[in-house]
């Protein structure tokens, strides 16, 4: 995996978009970070009237996110991001509401190769079925 996929002496890689497709499953299935390979290394990607996707181009190690082999992952890339999500609800301190709703929606992404926070966001929602927060909500 450290070199990538590369076609050797074939005139493309041929790869599915969908296991769906395949019969027989095949004995290896490498799953390709798609979007990474097109939009950060340019790879060029055809795809047939029978829906075979080709590459003439050799995709590097680092755009393949997973190998799985017999049902038992061989390699797994490590994540590039990582959203984290904090929801905040409506909430008391005795049985007077019926459903707790979301009241805030925060979301942190984070580059976890440069361990640093990426994006934040942060909104606040009214609560429809009971719009007035119980004073135990902080």
């Amino acid at each position: 995996m450290e070199q990538g996929l590369s076609k050797k002496e074939q005139s493309h890689i041929h790869l599915s978009n969908s296991t769906k497709t395949m019969k027989p499953m095949p004995e290896i299935l490498i799953e390709i970070n798609m979007v990474r390979a097109v939009e950060r290394d340019a790879i060029p990607f055809l795809t047939t009237r029978n829906n075979v996707v080709l590459t003439d181009a050799t995709i590097p190690a680092e755009c393949i996110r997973s190998v799985i082999e017999d049902r038992k992952y061989l390699h797994q890339a490590p994540l590039d991001y990582i959203c984290v999500f904090d929801f905040e609800a409506t909430c008391c301190d005795d049985d007077s509401l019926k459903y707790n709703e979301i009241i805030e929606f925060p979301v942190v992404i984070i580059d976890v190769k440069n361990k640093k926070i990426k994006a934040e966001f942060d909104t606040f929602v009214k609560p429809e079925i009971d719009p007035i927060l119980h004073p135990f909500t902080t």
